[in-house]
């Protein structure tokens, strides 16, 4: 069994276009016959024009049909993914890869026998996956083996942060080389940090940039059956979202670091900002100008997920969490892009049950917390009960909404729990009579109750039948107060 897989590209723009749909989001596809039992541990070297080659830990995924299987790289591999981005945004490399023209090629694929330094390359048996990439090169000489790494030692085989670069010949200026102190990550800072607005950042030339003219840009909405990108930016702190939420909100525009090649300057797209506590905002945008590293979207200023994305800041949660982010340091910053499809029914003229299936997670929390009457009620009926929490959230939610969840059975018990323990809801006696009889209230809550309800509800309840046994004998035993 080969305990570690050779990926060669032949030429760099065909490394980019795998950088940019695996690598960025945290593994790859090894184009192998012979995959690993799922959750070993394995090694990927991956070899680039040049004489340039970053080996990085990786986990053994599931098999992809036709194609091979998937890995997931290693916190250990953090080092060498960061090398590896940086190197896509050298000058030196940039130049090789405009000069190599438009061809993309697969990768060949070898794998790694370190028992004697033997690499195996891949047999003609990938033919049965229907493999499209041309036959691997041919095998390189025998190399020595490697020596095991002592006990507890990173197998990551990386460049020294302090001289891969120059050892690389690459001309990158020391204030793009990263932080001492980050864990010898050499990613640009703005991309660590998600400080995209005040950190110091190589010039980009205006060969580099493609830019609308000053005021070609328009602001649209993709019609039905249009394609469109999504780029999903993920805060873990309010610390990194401020000064974002500064330039949206005075310039309208936000630098997304993520090198885009498949999309064009005033190309219609979506800012999905997924901050702390929930909070997921998408607003329209426009694709201004791209470069090799990012992309400069204008969005909407009226949209209204724009004004409640800058409004967040000042909401009381994110101020309790930039409270408790004082001593903490500054998080990462992740960046996604999707690429959607507008339906030919346009979402408001769907049946909002129609809607809600179509709807992730963060949607559905958001709808919970402003939505109007009707898909409140949609929502309370949701099979997935964690959305049920933030329906009490909505400021705009009526005593009658209430006593309509508290019959539900499908509703979360633990809903149920917290209506029961506010005075305010259940001091009406429609909300306790509904909680009391919800065959899914807690026991102990349902009897508690009981001092809610009229006497004849009592008598009513203490001769049902098919009720909690525990329930009836309450009811019973607070009849005897009655006459009493």
């Amino acid at each position: 069994m080969a305990s570690g897989y050779v990926v060669r590209y032949a030429t760099r723009r065909s490394f980019r276009a795998e950088h940019d749909a695996y690598f960025s989001h945290g593994g790859m596809v090894v184009a192998h016959s012979a995959a690993p039992p799922a959750n070993a541990l394995t090694t990927v070297r991956v070899e680039i024009p040049g004489g340039l080659g970053f080996t990085l830990a990786a986990r053994v995924g599931q098999p992809v049909p036709g194609q091979g299987f998937m890995v997931t790289f290693e916190p250990s591999a953090k080092s060498a993914r960061a090398a590896l981005q940086q190197l896509l945004a050298s000058p030196e490399f940039l130049r090789a890869e405009a000069a190599e023209g438009a061809a993309v090629e697969r990768p060949a694929v070898s794998s790694l026998d370190e028992e004697d330094g033997e690499e195996v390359l891949t047999d003609p048996g990938l033919d049965a996956l229907q493999l499209d990439f041309d036959a691997p090169t041919a095998p390189k000489a025998r190399a020595p083996a490697k020596a095991k790494p002592a006990a507890g030692q990173d197998e990551t085989e990386i460049f020294d942060p302090e001289t891969s670069f120059d050892s690389l010949d690459l001309e990158i200026p020391e204030d793009e080389r990263g932080d001492s102190d980050d864990d010898g990550l050499s990613l640009h800072p703005d991309i660590m940090r998600g400080r995209f607005q005040g950190a110091v950042r190589a010039p980009i030339t205006e060969a580099e940039r493609h830019r609308a003219p000053s005021g070609g840009t328009v602001l649209r909405r993709p019609e039905p059956g249009e394609t469109y990108q999504v780029y999903v930016v993920k805060y873990v702190t309010v610390t990194d979202y401020l000064p974002v939420a500064e330039n949206l909100e005075k310039n309208s525009r936000m630098h997304v670091p993520y090198a885009d090649t498949n999309c064009r300057v005033n190309d219609a797209a979506v800012l999905r900002l997924t901050l702390p506590g929930h909070n997921v905002f998408n607003v329209w945008a426009v694709v201004e100008s791209i470069s090799y590293d990012e992309v400069e979207l204008r969005v909407d200023p009226h949209d209204e997920n724009l004004r409640k994305a800058i409004v967040y800041r000042d909401t009381i949660g994110a101020r309790a969490r930039l409270e408790a982010e004082k001593e903490l340091p500054p998080g990462d910053v992740s960046v996604i892009r999707l690429t959607e499809v507008v339906p030919d029914e346009r979402d408001e003229d769907m049946p909002i049950r129609r809607r809600l299936q179509r709807m992730g997670m963060d949607d559905k929390i958001n709808l919970a917390q402003a939505g109007n009457k009707e898909e409140r009620m949609a929502l309370a009926m949701d099979p997935n009960k964690a959305v049920h929490h933030y329906l009490l959230k909505n400021a705009k939610i009526t005593l009658d909404e209430i006593a309509f969840m508290a019959r539900l059975p499908s509703l979360n018990p633990d809903v149920l729990d917290k209506i029961a323990e506010n005075p305010g809801y259940t001091q009406n006696p429609s909300v306790a009579k509904a909680l009391v009889y919800n065959p899914k209230t807690p026991v102990r809550t349902a009897i508690r109750l009981l001092d809610r309800l009229p006497r004849s509800e009592v008598m009513n309840l203490a001769k049902r039948m098919g009720m909690n046994l525990k329930l009836v004998m309450a009811a019973k035993k607070r009849l005897e107060t009655f006459k009493g």
